[in-house]
């Protein structure tokens, strides 16, 4: 190589090392943590279940959650407060388990989700918009008919009206004479003011009139929020024409002080759990430190179970999903052992629970997983429990003992129960976890807390 080809490489190296190096900013950093942390938990996951199901075991998925907490959490702390986004651990993790999840339900013989038939679904619901908007165009146009005669008869009236006064004032001086046209003068009015009583109508016609805030379902745009609450359903009371505020509230949970707890948002009422003083009292069915099996052992050969057949009968009705473990034994299986610390059987206790009707009702039963979700409160996620504080009042030990009382409520933070078998291994079910809202998987024969809803 000649020296001015060399020296022409040389002065290529030299300019290439001089050219300022892209800035990589904190957010820049953070992000891409995030992106590697993610994709690992991912990859992690879907290990932890290929290994079980070769394994026979459950996932061990905690390893993949305590390494994704652990990393995400510093990447935040490295980044001092610049990533794109901050605290989003838990909806992060939600979405990537809810569609890994997906992913193995699928390769074990399942669907994916179809985004064509969603797509089908929303065109089918915009035809029916259109038709419905054509046949309120039809209904504007009939009142607007009606509102036009009703105007005419008003003019026919005011007419009338002028026709009366000219005959009382032609009658002064003739009063025998004119008698019989004030009659028929006064005819004339009775008319004229039943058909303008017609025209208005009133209260229950169904159109917001003078005097009026609202009429059957028109509320004239109103909701609970504009009258001042948070939330609900507003009404109109059909005698008065006024607002109804009673389906209005000003907060999500309210303590109903009955032992139960009402979500505004769902509709859902919950057991309330005292006493949460790390002492387990068997005969208290709300004492907050009880445990319990979703299924218990056979004694001979194993397999889960249900100690009673009215134990069987709730799991088979109130399971969401396979009925794997709510089954009696044979006699030759022997005795559905639960063992301790767990009382009994989550379905037994349901049992007994409806048997006494507490809070006045016999319909209680186990909350799916997607239902157990709804009192999370990510915001509260750490150190937990997770919830909200109609769950876990100002103080919850031993001197929380009084149901009714709402500022005594315990939620243990810890895996409590759902009804939903977990699909790929039916010998699990889905718990929800109030120390940080984590959802995961157990199983069925092992120990958890839980909470009825109805």
């Amino acid at each position: 190589m000649g020296r001015i080809a060399r020296g022409m490489i040389g002065l290529a190296v030299i300019g290439w090392w001089s050219l300022p190096a892209l800035a990589v900013t904190p957010a820049d950093k953070c992000l891409g943590d995030k992106l590697k942390r993610a994709g690992l938990f991912d990859l992690c996951r879907l290990k932890a279940s290929a290994r079980a199901l070769k394994d026979g075991l459950p996932p061990a998925h905690d390893t993949c959650d305590a390494k994704l907490i652990d990393k995400w959490q510093a990447a935040e702390a490295r980044a001092g407060g610049q990533c794109p986004t901050n605290g989003d651990l838990g909806s992060v993790r939600a979405f990537i388990v809810e569609h890994s999840d997906a992913l193995t339900a699928a390769l074990a013989g399942g669907a994916l989700p179809s985004c064509p038939v969603d797509l089908s679904s929303c065109q089918a619901n915009l035809d029916a918009c259109e038709t419905n908007s054509e046949q309120l165009a039809a209904a504007c146009q009939q009142r607007a008919d009606q509102l036009a005669a009703c105007n005419q008869d008003l003019s026919t009236c005011g007419a009338s009206l002028s026709s009366c006064d000219a005959d009382r004032t032609a009658c002064d001086d003739a009063l025998g004479i004119c008698t019989a046209d004030l009659a028929q003068s006064d005819l004339e009015l009775a008319t004229c003011a039943a058909d303008l009583a017609a025209c208005r109508a009133g209260c229950g016609d169904g159109v917001v009139g003078a005097g009026e805030q609202c009429d059957r379902n028109d509320l004239g745009g109103a909701t609970c929020v504009s009258q001042g609450f948070a939330g609900g359903t507003l009404a109109c009371d059909p005698t008065t024409c006024a607002f109804d505020t009673a389906a209005c509230w000003n907060a999500h949970f309210t303590d109903q002080g009955d032992g139960t707890v009402i979500d505004h948002h769902t509709g859902l009422m919950w057991e309330k759990k005292v006493s949460h003083d790390n002492t387990v009292v068997a005969g208290n069915r709300h004492d907050g430190d009880n445990t319990y099996r979703w299924a218990g052992t056979c004694a001979v050969g194993g397999g889960d179970c249900q100690p009673s057949a009215a134990a069987s009968a709730a799991c088979s009705a109130g399971v969401d999903g396979a009925d794997k473990g709510c089954a009696v034994c044979t006699p030759a299986q022997g005795a559905c052992v639960v063992g301790a610390p767990a009382i009994t059987t989550v379905w037994k206790w349901l049992v007994d629970l409806n048997a006494v009707a507490f809070a006045g009702h016999s319909d209680w039963r186990m909350p799916s997983r997607a239902e157990l979700q709804t009192i999370v409160d990510y915001a509260d996620a750490v150190p937990g429990p997770a919830v909200d504080t109609a769950f876990r009042g100002p103080f919850c030990g031993a001197s929380c003992a009084d149901l009714t009382d709402p500022t005594c409520s315990c939620t243990a933070p810890a895996s409590y129960w759902s009804a939903t078998t977990y699909a790929p291994l039916m010998t699990n079910a889905w718990y929800v976890n109030f120390y940080d809202g984590f959802v995961n998987v157990r199983a069925k024969n092992q120990e958890g807390y839980l909470r009825a809803v109805r």
